[in-house]
């Protein structure tokens, strides 16, 4: 979760971006292919537990 609120804190979520992944991952002292695969796996669990079927209308 430290992951998410970061980025989230740092503007990554943005558009235009503010901030870089490895610019995140080294405030929090990671690489930025761990960040990203943090990342990535904390928005997949949050997608499968979302039921999907609200989205078709």
């Amino acid at each position: 979760m430290l992951v998410l609120k970061t980025a989230l804190l740092m503007g990554y979520f943005n558009y235009p971006r503010n901030v870089k992944a490895k610019e995140i991952a080294d405030v929090l002292g990671i690489s930025k292919q761990a960040f990203l695969y943090h990342l990535r796996n904390f928005i997949n669990k949050l997608i499968t537990s979302t039921d999907l079927d609200e989205f078709n209308s």
